[in-house]
């Protein structure tokens, strides 16, 4: 007989009454459990995106620096130089000034990492330049001690363009009035918005100011983009081999942030897999739908097999009802799914705006992020598909196992 008239018989079976009822049930089951699985990878998806292409973006995908305890200038900065801008992998370099110390404003202390760069330098205009929502990083001039803080900085403590801020050093100079901590007074001039823990904790200031305040001519470390950040620790390698000095190191994002990275990928196989649980109990709803619908058309059946339909033709058509079933409850949970996932952010957004939640303060980035894959939609529709099947499988051998002659007899 084929499969067209299984499919058509199993498309009659979505009639009215009791059956439609219960189908519609487990159909539900299935739409919520595909939908929030959807929701659930596309967040994990805009983590992930974010982190590479937000994050990592400002961060250094590789760093090269002076040894361990070696307190001044990097040796050997020109061929390290040569070197890291002619490697066919390196898309910037950046010479960096950096270190730790204490923002005070007011009565407000705050712990930062200040950077100092050169703002012409292309590094940082595919960098830290994009993200610059006030001011111009261009402020940053040699001699003049103007910084760039982050936005969350500056609303915490309460800053504005050409505020002046004080910087104290983890380090103390002895005087005629005694031990005495070193400071610098700085102009706010720009802020910049990342949307991650940098904003609340990083300030920019110029390579030559950084130098003069940490009182250490010359460049500390040398910062790599690159055009694949994966291969982050072999370019490092590659290029120390080519400079060969033993007082130079290198580190790369992975030191920093590759356990994060993982630990999101890990997350979302893992997320996978207990959410498509959570469908294959929704199955157990198909499967009962079906023992219903075999059960309310056992009389139907057994026509069915006094007209000449096999036992396989039988089992055949309540599996085709049971796909029917399933495939229209995960086309439904697809969509719903991938238009919350759409709407997440803003959303999100819009609550956390009204009530001033900050539920997305204490990780990496502050807002929520969403990012639809197809393959992602097309894996979760194949493996939804899959449990479907497999749940149908008990109410058609039961189907085809009906004695037609019993029925009839009883009914009559």
């Amino acid at each position: 007989m084929g499969l067209l008239w299984p499919l058509l018989v199993a498309v009659r079976l979505q009639g009215r009454g009791r059956m439609t009822l219960v189908s519609t049930l487990a159909m539900s089951g299935l739409v919520i459990g595909v939908a929030v699985l959807v929701l659930v990878l596309s967040v994990m998806n805009g983590f992930e995106t974010e982190l590479r292409e937000r994050v990592l973006e400002v961060l250094p995908h590789g760093s090269i620096l002076a040894g361990v305890g070696d307190t001044g200038p990097m040796p050997a900065l020109d061929e390290v130089l040569e070197e890291a801008r002619t490697h066919p992998e390196v898309k910037n370099v950046t010479p960096v000034n950096t270190g730790r110390g204490l923002l005070i404003v007011g009565d407000v202390l705050r712990g930062i990492r200040f950077d100092g760069v050169e703002p012409a330098g292309a590094g940082v205009k595919a960098g830290i330049a994009r993200f610059v929502v006030s001011g111009a990083l261009d402020q940053l001039q040699p001699g003049g001690f103007n910084m760039l803080v982050g936005a969350r900085l500056a609303r915490e403590a309460g800053l504005s363009l050409g505020d002046k801020v004080t910087v104290v050093l983890p380090e103390a100079r002895v005087g005629i009035a005694g031990i005495l901590p070193r400071t610098k007074r700085f102009t706010v001039v720009g802020t910049f918005r990342v949307g991650a823990d940098m904003d609340a904790e990083t300030v920019f200031i110029h390579l030559d100011d950084a130098a003069r305040l940490l009182r250490q001519p010359g460049v500390q470390q040398v910062r790599l983009a690159l055009t694949d950040l994966f291969e982050a620790p072999r370019v490092v390698r590659e290029i120390l081999a080519r400079v060969g000095n033993p007082a130079l190191y290198g580190t790369s994002w992975m030191h920093s942030h590759g356990n994060l990275y993982q630990a999101i990928r890990m997350q979302k196989t893992t997320m996978f897999l207990l959410l498509l649980l959570l469908i294959a109990v929704a199955a157990f709803n198909v499967v009962a739908s079906l023992v219903i619908t075999v059960n309310d058309r056992r009389q139907d059946i057994a026509v069915l097999r006094t007209l000449g339909a096999d036992r396989q033709a039988i089992g055949m058509v309540f599996l085709v009802h049971g796909i029917i079933v399933g495939a229209l409850g995960i086309g439904a949970g697809l969509t719903l799914g991938a238009l919350c996932a759409t709407a997440a952010p803003s959303a999100y957004a819009a609550i956390d705006g009204a009530l001033n939640l900050g539920l997305m303060d204490e990780y990496f980035i502050h807002y929520l992020p969403s990012e639809v894959y197809l393959t992602d939609i097309w894996n979760i529709a194949v493996a939804s598909l899959g449990i479907t099947l497999l749940a149908s499988v008990y109410p058609a051998f039961r189907a085809a196992g009906t004695d037609p002659v019993e029925i009839l007899q009883y009914e009559a």
